[in-house]
């Protein structure tokens, strides 16, 4: 998986993430969901957006809070870039 950053001089770079695989959620609905929050976690993300009712599960959304990604559906991501200044995107 690449990550995509936009520091603050303006200019994109990425970054190859290798998930760990492990994302140290005890119980989580669907095992395949794994990979994808080790990644988000890993690749230390702002947000994971994903209308996967696994990943917008509450343990899971609080395990990601509590390292710093918050999970979000697509349609408040949306909104949210909405709101935001061009010259922020």
């Amino acid at each position: 998986r690449k990550k995509s950053r936009l520091p603050r001089d303006g200019h994109w770079y990425e970054e190859k993430i290798e998930p760990s695989g492990s994302t140290g959620i005890q119980e989580t609905a669907d095992p395949q969901d794994d990979p994808v929050i080790a990644t988000a976690i890993d690749g230390q993300a702002d947000v994971l957006c994903s209308s996967d009712r696994h990943l917008l599960h509450p343990n899971v959304v609080q395990y990601c809070d509590s390292l710093g990604v918050e999970v979000i559906n697509d349609v408040n991501l949306i909104d949210r870039l909405r709101d935001k200044p061009t010259a922020a995107l």
